[in-house]
């Protein structure tokens, strides 16, 4: 079953599956973007901004953690898992970065006013 998606319902093509870094586990990265292209350091993919390189990513290391096993992602374009009709090949197993973006909270609301859209509010459920 196609998942709903809130974001084309509400006239947002989902600018927040593009030109965005995310951080994953390594194992994530492998699952979610098995094609990405790994770069040596977190400047690499500064410098890929705007270049529509596809999407890149750099190991993370978090000093308290050691070699910790994070990535970050980074999605230069659209992401390669939007079909054409703008839903997800992979909503299912998607990164924890892409399932706790929730519809219409202050992150997803800061992008939609970056590209001239209305927020969106997000009536409570009693």
């Amino acid at each position: 079953m196609s998942e709903r998606n809130r974001c084309l319902e509400s006239g947002c093509p989902g600018y927040c599956c593009q030109d965005i870094d995310l951080e994953a586990t390594k194992f994530e990265r492998r699952r979610v973007f098995p094609k990405a292209q790994r770069v040596e350091t977190l400047g690499e993919i500064a410098e890929a901004k705007g270049k529509k390189l596809g999407v890149l990513f750099s190991r993370l290391r978090r000093k308290h953690l050691g070699n910790s096993g994070f990535v970050i992602v980074s999605i230069n374009d659209g992401c390669p898992n939007r079909r054409q009709d703008g839903n997800c090949i992979k909503h299912d197993e998607r990164e924890h970065a892409a399932r706790n973006f929730v519809f219409g909270n202050f992150d997803c609301n800061a992008i939609r006013a970056e590209h001239d859209l209305p927020p969106v509010f997000i009536d409570p459920v009693e």
